[in-house]
């Protein structure tokens, strides 16, 4: 099954700069992981290997991982480190590809379990406005990507979102980050039938 996860870093958000420049956060990266931070032109490198562990980390619980969050755990290996920079995460036996791009204050990444589905996902930033609900705006927006005005949004176990078409019985990979009232939408466009055993237990099973 091909999940995706995705990040975002606002970088003019004082507690983002607080993390990741706080005493000790070397402690969350590998050797070959501050050699990359050392040695790069892109800037922010520790926010891009950050991001790219939150968003494999998403893939993970989408495959049924349960334990919190550690970064230390998660090993990037730095393909190409121009904008968007590429590379890969490594979780135990698990390999996640990424692509982290920064565009002016903002860090986004995204990242797939299928090295080639990685190309096709599409990516868009959301900001929601005051006039109506945060669940209608990033309906809205998705229905415009994916020309279909019957999708369904919900959240499952460990806030992980499904993107289903309540006409049919088929579903899309989406994942979304937000900060303030800035949304970072992925999405596969590639519809999946829920009538497989492994899909209706992600998406039913596990709320």
């Amino acid at each position: 099954m091909t999940v995706i996860g995705n990040d975002m870093l606002d970088l003019t958000i004082p507690a983002n700069k607080n993390t990741l420049t706080r005493k000790g956060i070397n402690k969350f990266f590998t050797s070959g992981e501050m050699e990359f931070a050392q040695k790069t032109s892109f800037p922010h490198p520790i926010a891009c290997l950050w991001t790219m562990k939150e968003s494999a980390y998403k893939c993970l619980l989408k495959l049924g991982h349960n334990k919190a969050f550690s970064p230390a755990k998660f090993s990037v290996q730095i393909i190409s480190d121009r904008n968007p920079i590429s590379g890969k995460v490594i979780y135990d036996n698990h390999v996640f590809w990424c692509k982290c791009t920064k565009d002016k204050h903002l860090l986004t990444c995204v990242a797939s379990n299928d090295q080639i589905k990685l190309d096709k996902i599409k990516n868009m930033n959301l900001r929601l406005s005051e006039y109506s609900g945060k669940s209608e705006q990033i309906i809205s927006r998705i229905s415009k990507c994916l020309h279909n005005n019957h999708l369904v949004l919900r959240k499952i176990k460990n806030n992980i979102p499904v993107l289903t078409d309540k006409l049919k019985n088929q579903y899309v990979e989406i994942s979304l980050s937000g900060e303030n009232k800035l949304y970072f939408i992925s999405i596969l466009p590639e519809w999946v039938s829920i009538n497989n055993k492994y899909s209706k237990g992600y998406l039913y099973e596990s709320q």
